[in-house]
């Protein structure tokens, strides 16, 4: 098993149905690692692969099934729950990411793994959005005083709330972006586009072209590398699916420039195109390749992101795997600043506000 044929799999999961028993054995932990069994077993069951399947692997198939299938439940049965707490707010409660493919039906949510629910509320309403959950179940961990301006002050949302009953996690958030990166732009422009769904009122989601630039933001502006293969999946497949819609490449070129986020997408299509084979549209390349960083240099960028992205298996050492995410966490600087600023603040040296 090297990262060719462990790429194979992951972009076209009929690949892993002719695998033999060793290759299985040295796939299986590296799917779960990602967190992508699931996914790739919903795969092959929409296309009629199960079956043929070796036996000893029907166990980690059918639990994949199992797991998928409960997930799912467990967001929609949250999405409701948020509705009835937070419908009376008349504020609209954009559910994001996962939850979000979900309910909008897109096809990239089949067998896709919920560590939590995000929404995205404005951020004048923070502070009823916050009482309101509270009095429904929802609980914050108890965080030290510096911890809790970390997430208020100077990230984009509110301390990780748990429900005390059910243990479900929910991220509230008032922005995309974390409130240090100087790539800011007024949240109220994904509030104003956002779509509502017809079967949750009072419940919506980003529109289509914000909701694949959600995507990359999450990736390449908050750093956070231990998914990348799956979200870059999601890139790829949003794009494919989006794509049908008249005009959405334009519409998606002009919403990165107006939001500047061009680098993002241009690290995107980089990456789905080099681990994914994505055939992305020559008019998105162009217009994302004037986003390309000037530092550190790509090609350092290129393998710190290999290492990460790649199970540990593939990757030869565990440590060099835990640096390169260091390293990531770390890139764009703001994600050192966001860090450092708190602190400064709690030694009473002054700081810029954050815009939004």
């Amino acid at each position: 098993m090297d990262k060719a044929l462990f790429l194979r799999a992951v972009r076209d999961p009929a690949h892993a149905a002719g695998f033999t028993l060793p290759q299985w054995d040295e796939f299986l932990p590296m799917a779960h690692q990602l967190g992508m069994m699931p996914r790739l077993v919903a795969r092959l069951e929409t296309l009629g692969l199960l079956e043929p399947l070796p036996e000893q692997v029907g166990t980690h198939v059918e639990s994949a099934l199992l797991l998928g299938r409960r997930h799912e439940q467990l967001v929609r049965w949250e999405a409701k729950q948020l509705q009835q707490a937070l419908g009376g707010l008349g504020i609209p409660v954009v559910l994001l990411k996962g939850a979000a493919y979900l309910l909008s039906g897109l096809n990239i949510a089949h067998g896709r793994m919920y560590s939590d629910v995000d929404i995205l509320v404005p951020k004048a309403a923070l502070a009823d959005v916050e009482s309101t959950l509270l009095a429904h179940g929802w609980t914050q961990q108890e965080e030290t005083e510096g911890q809790e301006q970390y997430y208020r002050r100077w990230l984009h949302e509110l301390l990780p709330l748990i429900h005390e009953r059910r243990r479900s996690k929910l991220d509230v958030h008032h922005n995309m972006l974390p409130a240090i990166d100087k790539r800011q732009f007024d949240p109220a422009l994904l509030l104003a586009d956002a779509r509502p769904l017809e079967d949750h009122r009072g419940l919506y989601v980003l529109s289509p072209t914000d909701m694949v630039l959600h995507n990359v933001v999450h990736l390449f502006r908050n750093g956070d590398y231990r998914r990348a293969l799956r979200d870059l999946l999601d890139f790829q497949q949003m794009l494919e699916q989006f794509s049908e819609q008249p005009g959405f490449n334009r519409h998606l070129l002009e919403r990165a420039k107006q939001l500047d986020l061009l680098t993002p997408c241009y690290l995107a299509a980089r990456y789905a195109g080099r681990y994914l084979d994505a055939q992305i549209a020559p008019e998105l390349l162009q217009g994302f390749a004037a986003g390309r960083p000037a530092w550190p240099p790509v090609a350092l960028l290129d393998r710190l992101v290999e290492l990460a992205s790649f199970p540990t298996q593939l990757t030869g050492s565990p440590t060099v795997r835990r640096w390169a995410l260091w390293l990531l966490e770390r890139y764009p600087l703001h994600l050192l600043r966001k860090s450092i600023v708190p602190k400064l603040e709690r030694l009473g040296i002054p700081t810029a506000a954050p815009r939004f």
